[in-house]
């Protein structure tokens, strides 16, 4: 019950922390979901932090150039943004670490299945990409140039791409083999 109660919450605090436009709030929540996290505060502060850099500093820059080339940017929405996405980055890895979803989804045999889905697919992408990993690193004799790992990341996210769409198809059609989809 505590689980499930714990992802109601998590719930909730996404939808208000992705409905209120107050800085204020988006910083007390953040406060407060830096407080819950507790001896586990620093797992949870890197991993949002490091989750979000490349994202967040890339739509900063973004939105700053093109606030300088049109005229009229605002500080204060940058910060939002900024503060927001920590914030929701945080509370799911706080989420992560502390409700577990199997017995927080065990009402709904559904979910379940939704769920064991999910699982089983993320295990295999990961195995996948440590297997794509190591044999970059054993049919590299020295340190791979930028072009290389440049070029390596795209044809590995290409291939999870294509491998979660035939997934995706094989998965919605057994699914309506079994009647998940009755009308």
């Amino acid at each position: 019950m505590r689980d499930r109660l714990a992802l109601a919450g998590y719930v909730c605090g996404v939808l208000l922390a992705t409905s209120i436009h107050d800085i204020r709030f988006l910083l007390g929540g953040l406060v407060a979901v830096l407080a819950l996290s507790g001896r586990d505060l620093p797992v949870v502060a890197r991993r949002a932090a490091l989750s979000i850099v490349v994202f967040n500093s890339i739509v900063t820059v973004a939105y700053v150039g093109a606030s300088l080339l049109r005229g009229g940017g605002s500080g204060y929405y940058v910060a939002l943004i900024n503060v927001r996405v920590f914030l929701l980055t945080s509370l799911t890895f706080l989420v992560a670490r502390r409700v577990n979803l199997w017995k927080a989804l065990a009402f709904s045999r559904t979910l379940t299945y939704v769920l064991a889905l999910a699982a089983t697919q993320t295990l295999t992408f990961r195995r996948l990409f440590e297997e794509f990993r190591m044999a970059f690193r054993s049919r590299s004799i020295g340190r791979p140039s930028v072009r290389d790992l440049y070029r390596h990341a795209a044809s590995t996210g290409a291939f999870f791409l294509d491998r979660s769409l035939e997934s995706v198809t094989e998965v919605a059609q057994a699914m309506k083999s079994r009647g998940f989809f009755r009308a």
